[in-house]
């Protein structure tokens, strides 16, 4: 079986750290009251009552 090379693609863990240094640079210089706030009106990908 042969392996398919992929060249310039994105992988999902560079996509993944991407996502996590955009939010801990958003994330820098809040106070803690903040940042809950701040993580209460960002979207989520599933919804409240997934998780109840």
């Amino acid at each position: 079986m042969k392996t398919k090379e992929i060249a310039n693609e994105k992988s999902v863990l560079m996509e993944l750290r991407s996502i996590r240094d955009q939010i801990s640079n958003e994330l820098t210089g809040m106070t803690p009251e903040q940042i809950v706030a701040y993580l209460k009106k960002k979207k989520t990908l599933h919804s409240l009552s997934v998780w109840k």
